[in-house]
């Protein structure tokens, strides 16, 4: 039997173990030690990552912003748009990572269905409820 690594991974728990097994053919799953550079801001961003054990850190202009935990995704939309990465992301301690570069990310997105909805959805704006408006009320045109 082969072990679902990507079980516990968040943002793949909605996924079926052989979607899972699909993402995972397209992937490759590394550790790296504390310190290891993911990405650099501005860099093009060439590289999908996803923390599966671990954590790593998140600075812009050189300025600490906050981690990513296991679980969760890194460069989705930049990978997507094939835009620039907004912020360097290091290894805060060695982490274990899957890991799709721009062409198998775009292939695992088109062949598991609702992976794109699951991964790109969070980052979508919510729309703000407007206040209730009234419908106009519906008069009859009278007949000629």
């Amino acid at each position: 039997m082969i072990k679902d690594e990507l079980g516990d991974v968040k943002w793949l728990r909605a996924c079926t173990k052989q979607e899972r097994a699909t993402i995972r053919r397209h992937a490759d799953i590394v550790t790296l030690p504390a310190g290891a550079v993911l990405t650099r801001e501005g860099d093009a961003a060439r590289w999908f990552y996803a923390v599966i054990e671990g954590e790593v850190a998140v600075s812009v202009d050189g300025d600490w912003v906050g981690f990513v935990a296991a679980g969760e995704p890194i460069n989705e939309l930049e990978v997507v748009r094939n835009e620039a990465s907004p912020a360097t992301i290091t290894a805060a301690c060695d982490v274990t990572l899957l890991v799709m570069g721009r062409r198998e990310f775009m292939g695992a997105l088109d062949e598991v269905p609702g992976l794109a909805r699951r991964l790109l959805l969070p980052h979508i704006p919510a729309v703000q409820a407007a206040a209730p408006q009234r419908r106009p009320a519906l008069v009859p045109i009278p007949a000629a």
